[in-house]
């Protein structure tokens, strides 16, 4: 028994690390079905990976494309044959050496459309917390408006990391609140958090989220539908962060 149950957790491993590669599930499934058999045709291939002889047969053709299966005909019969894994993978870094001769043109591509105004659009927390994630790989400073109370209670985990991270990166933020309880205990513990705080009145409730950094904007509605917007435009940016100071030295 436990060396069946050693078997199946390196037969696990290895499927993790092919799926880590860029295979799909399936495809890692019937690779491996076909380097324990050799050879075989798609039904006995199937059987062994324990996938649908349709959906065999198209995962094959993909991994023949990939490089991980060869393919020669025996009584008329189509059979697959698996690969050597070092030469598929010989094939992947001979693909990454030719992209390398052509980074720098990649990267002046990419530089003129970072200067051209785009517009994302976001929904749930999970895609919310790719957003914290770009701020923190970008912004030097951020600025912005916020629910204190919508925020810790929409998305407490979350930004929970975002804050964390957010003070290991030293990267300071100013916010302008709701004034809430909630808020001025923010503002209370602001500076161990690099974070100055400023209040608004009640009478200008908002239940949202806004920040700023370098040339984008992030609009996010903090109710149960949790959608976001990201704004990348120079000109947007600077009129936010213009109208985001002016408020900021009149409180």
């Amino acid at each position: 028994m436990a060396d069946l149950k050693t078997i199946y957790f390196k037969y696990m491993s290895l499927q993790k690390v092919l799926q880590d590669y860029g295979l799909t599930e399936k495809e890692a499934s019937v690779y491996l079905a076909c380097l324990q058999i050799g050879s075989g045709s798609v039904p006995s291939i199937s059987k062994k990976a324990g996938q649908p002889k349709t959906t065999c047969y198209e995962v094959l053709e993909r991994l023949r494309e990939k490089g991980f299966v060869g393919t020669y005909q025996k009584n008329k019969s189509k059979y697959y044959i698996a690969n050597n894994p070092a030469k598929a993978i010989a094939a992947a870094k001979e693909k990454i050496t030719d992209l390398e001769e052509y980074v720098p043109q990649l990267c002046a591509l990419f530089a003129n459309t970072k200067n051209k105004p785009a517009v994302r659009v976001f929904q749930g927390k999970k895609q919310i917390d790719s957003i914290f994630k770009e701020i923190l790989d970008e912004a030097k400073e951020i600025c912005g408006f916020a629910s204190a109370d919508d925020l810790l209670k929409e998305l407490d985990k979350y930004h929970a990391r975002f804050l964390k991270e957010r003070i290991k990166r030293k990267i300071p933020v100013k916010l302008i609140l709701n004034d809430t309880p909630t808020a001025r205990e923010r503002q209370r513990i602001g500076p161990a958090q690099l974070r100055t705080v400023k209040l608004v009145p009640k009478l200008y409730e908002y239940h949202s989220l806004v920040y700023i950094w370098n040339d984008k904007i992030a609009l996010i509605s903090l109710d149960q539908d949790l959608v976001a917007i990201v704004i990348q435009c120079k000109e947007l940016a600077n009129i936010q962060l213009t109208m985001f100071k002016h408020l900021w030295e009149k409180l």
